[in-house]
């Protein structure tokens, strides 16, 4: 019963929730002169896509 409660859209969007609060980036070097930065790691599309799928 919980897998279905979490499968569905809702659930999907629970589970992202959960992880973005749990998630540690760490120390990471960017390069903003990078042409695929944006779209790649910041943009809102990007995270969503990272925490929820394509979908």
């Amino acid at each position: 019963m919980e897998a279905d409660a979490l499968a569905s859209r809702a659930g999907q969007t629970y589970s992202a929730i959960e992880a973005a609060r749990a998630f540690k980036l760490g120390d990471i070097t960017l390069s903003s002169q990078d042409p695929r930065f944006l779209y790649e790691f910041g943009s809102m599309a990007a995270w969503r896509r990272f925490f929820m799928g394509s979908n």
